[in-house]
């Protein structure tokens, strides 16, 4: 990939975190000021190459940075992104799908922990200073009954 200069023109946008923040001072890229909002993001557009965005996306865009030559989403999911346009453009579009799969598995067995432990009666029984025998007991289970979870790793692509 040709940069126009030395080093790509980076436009990051997202309405909560400060992507830009996070490269370290010597990243190999120019970056503009990180874009909150659909408004601060339009007039850096001109200027783009590598595009970060996640929670933004408009169609539009793709018409706004002539020199648009990558984006990255920071999301797994690119199904909002107009896939044959970008590959008429020759223009790449990389995922952060993966990125955050430990995470997510984690939560969803810290959530079934609390289903079925009840964690979330015994955390409102202690708000009101109710203190309850357990509630978990073999006698409100079904007995015999088995389960499994699988997860399965995902990788980033471009």
């Amino acid at each position: 990939m040709f940069w126009i200069k030395d080093r790509p023109a980076l436009v990051s946008a997202h309405p909560i975190y400060d992507i830009t923040a996070a490269l370290p001072p010597d990243a190999p890229v120019v970056t503009s000021p990180h874009a909150f909002t659909e408004q601060d993001l339009r007039p850096l557009l001109a200027e783009a190459e590598v595009l970060c965005i996640s929670m933004m996306w408009r169609d539009e865009f793709l018409d706004l940075p002539p020199n648009l030559k990558m984006i990255q989403s920071i999301s797994a999911g690119v199904d909002h992104f107009p896939m044959g346009r970008l590959k008429e453009r020759n223009i790449p579009l990389c995922t952060a799908g993966g990125t955050n799969s430990r995470t997510v598995a984690e939560h969803t067995l810290a959530f079934l922990l609390n289903i079925s432990r009840r964690l979330y009666a015994a955390r409102d029984d202690q708000k009101v200073h109710h203190w309850n025998p357990p509630r978990h007991g073999r006698s409100d289970r079904q007995s015999g009954l088995r389960g499994g979870l699988r997860f399965r790793g995902l990788k980033g692509t471009c």
